[in-house]
């Protein structure tokens, strides 16, 4: 039981309470003494407010803070640890585009100076590259190449061979790396 001070005024108190099946029970009491010049009591009067819930909210609070702060902290290390990789991984994007390019740079150089006629297909036998030199062997200016299919270039009697086998080694197959085909100049005879 708390001690009063024996002064005019309010005063609080807490209690711990034992219900009849020994469950720990709190009550914050407000007592509120009137005291005369003597120091005697006159009147008290008191309320009593269970606190129970707010003190195991007390105990229960900090638990649940650290819980979180757990979990926060640990799904923070993973987005930090994830965010290194992302910029590792644009940091080698970067570089290999750069490569890329660079590589591009040096094909196109090595192909426009080549004195060899060169072209670059996709699977469908789309021409997507061609230089000055296969332009000026199949009489037919860049430009033109890159607007139309092999398919003006291989003899009608080869064309389904020739797709075959392009779409064979653009699926991956394993082909011999030359095999011979006859192409057709724009002015319909065959390249000797």
């Amino acid at each position: 039981e708390p001690s009063l001070k024996k002064s005019p005024g309010s005063q609080d108190a807490k209690y711990q309470i034992l219900d009849v099946k020994d469950n720990m029970g709190m009550q914050k009491t407000n007592i509120n003494i009137d005291i005369d010049r003597d120091g005697k009591t006159v009147s008290s009067r008191s309320m009593m407010l269970d606190i129970c819930d707010r003190k195991e909210a007390e105990i229960t609070l900090p638990k649940l803070h650290n819980n979180v702060q757990s979990l926060v902290d640990g799904r923070m290390a993973e987005l930090i640890e994830t965010n290194a990789r992302l910029k590792q991984e644009i940091k080698d994007r970067k570089q290999a585009e750069k490569e890329l390019i660079r590589s591009g740079e040096n094909f196109k150089t090595l192909a426009e100076n080549a004195n060899d006629g060169i072209i670059l297909l996709e699977g469908n036998g789309n021409i997507v590259y061609a230089n000055k030199w296969f332009g000026k062997i199949s009489g037919y200016r860049v430009a033109e190449l890159l607007n139309c299919g092999v398919n003006i270039l291989i003899d009608a009697g080869e064309r389904e061979t020739h797709l075959e086998k392009l779409r064979r080694r653009i699926s991956g197959e394993h082909l011999p790396i030359r095999y011979e085909t006859k192409l057709i100049k724009k002015s319909g005879h065959a390249l000797p």
